[in-house]
């Protein structure tokens, strides 16, 4: 995960950032936080119909992490299975950090 200046950094020339009120952004760091948190993100999609769930793949401790995310359309077979798929996602993101070598020590 990025540290707080890097990411200040990086936020300061992102266009989808840089267009958000403070609220929006506020809500966009309380997010950055729960994921840091708990590894993972489930909310509704800001982009489409659905929700997103999203789990960090890597270790933050040394700089390396991606996040694995699965969309879930509305009307689906896994509509009212979010709770399940997000442990079932996260299982998969621990195994990939694995086969990566890059599990927390």
């Amino acid at each position: 995960m990025l540290d707080d200046a890097t990411r200040g950094a990086f936020l300061a020339n992102d266009a989808t950032y840089s267009s958000m009120n403070r609220s929006e952004r506020n809500q966009f760091s309380t997010s950055v936080l729960q994921i840091r948190k708990t590894g993972c993100y489930m909310a509704q999609s800001m982009r489409r119909a659905g929700i997103d769930i999203s789990c960090i793949v890597g270790n933050p401790e040394i700089d390396v992490s991606a996040a694995l995310g699965v969309p879930i359309m509305p009307g689906g077979p896994n509509q009212g299975r979010e709770k399940k798929l997000l442990s079932t996602i996260q299982e998969c993101a621990d195994k990939i950090t694995i086969t990566l070598g890059l599990a927390h020590r």
